[in-house]
């Protein structure tokens, strides 16, 4: 007797559709908006091997004598155990039969706009926090960053600075940019607590000028999203919560450094029976027969990674991190 196969129970998302799920979801996400996307992943990927050694170009005959007869050298390339794994995020949209009936839209459409949100939100909280993250995803930024000694906690002294203000956690000699550039990358992107926003207003430059300010424009769209800059470095505040302030106050690095990929499956199900579960405490919420309700699925599959490529300024990949936190004030007692 045959089995029933998840692609039997699935709908996959069309192709067209995927591509404006796909750039809605990338809208979302701080993250995705900052790192660099790698190809998609097709359906039958799980994981694929990341690059971890840059290529090294090199001179022939390098301090010797010309020679047409010198052999070439070879370039290595190599995949570390580094992997992009695609993991599910996993949205349920529970709707009450009544309320479909009697919307002039299609419910459904109304709720995609939120769903990628949420999964935008999920996406970001795992990699900057490590929140409900898969064991098959890297550390996340945190606390790669401090295993790599990449992180500062306001508070403590810096250095020879006993007394440090905000303005020498992230621009000083041993601030954050400076623990990014040591690594051998340059900060291209902050990405901060909304409520630290305050507390960078008020910093200025030994010139008197404020270095926390609205970046240039591009192009005349009134309704284009601000984006502020500390230094000439573009920094994000997301609304969705992607840096909780009692987890870390400001992200900044080098993000072309950190990679993901979305897997082409995107599915879309239906469901007019079952239950709807409480993950935590098994308590059902909904039972969709008896309660008169439909819900609506959505599976997106993801991966990241961060390569962390060899450099000449750093070859030992254990203090080797292309980004750097400042911590919250630890809570007193």
């Amino acid at each position: 007797m045959s089995q029933t196969t998840r692609s039997d129970a699935q709908a996959l998302m069309p192709e067209e559709v995927f591509d404006e799920f796909s750039s809605r979801m990338t809208e979302q996400s701080a993250i995705q908006q900052l790192a660099r996307r790698a190809p998609d992943m097709n359906r039958l990927q799980n994981r694929v091997p990341v690059l971890s050694v840059l290529p090294v170009s090199y001179i022939k005959n390098a301090g010797q004598d010309h020679s047409d007869t010198e052999r070439k050298k070879l370039t290595k390339l190599e995949w570390d155990n580094k992997f992009l794994n695609a993991e599910d995020i996993i949205t349920i949209v529970p709707v009450p039969d009544n309320v479909a009936d009697d919307v002039d839209r299609n419910i459904w459409d109304e709720a995609l706009p939120y769903i990628v949100e949420s999964m935008g939100q999920k996406f970001d909280q795992a990699v900057t926090m490590g929140i409900d993250a898969p064991d098959a995803w890297p550390d996340d930024l945190l606390t790669g960053a401090a295993a790599a000694g990449n992180s500062l906690t306001l508070g403590d002294a810096l250095g020879d600075n006993a007394d440090p203000d905000i303005y020498d956690y992230i621009l000083g000699e041993g601030g954050l940019y400076s623990l990014v550039e040591e690594d051998g990358f340059d900060p291209n992107g902050n990405v901060g607590a909304i409520r630290f926003k305050s507390k960078l207003r008020g910093l200025r430059d030994e010139n008197g000028q404020p270095i926390f300010k609205r970046a240039q424009p591009t192009g005349q769209d009134v309704q284009q999203t601000t984006v502020y800059d500390i230094d000439g470095v573009p920094s994000f505040f997301p609304k969705n919560n992607a840096l909780d302030p009692d987890n870390g106050l400001l992200l900044t690095g080098d993000w072309s450094k950190l990679i993901w990929a979305l897997r082409k499956d995107v599915t879309v199900d239906i469901f007019r029976t079952g239950v709807i579960q409480d993950p935590d405490t098994g308590d059902i919420l909904y039972n969709l027969l008896q309660d008169d309700m439909s819900a609506m699925r959505v599976v997106m599959r993801i991966a990241w990674q961060v390569p962390n490529p060899v450099n000449i300024t750093e070859q030992t990949e254990a203090d080797r991190y292309p980004f750097a936190s400042l911590l919250p004030t630890p809570p007193e007692g």
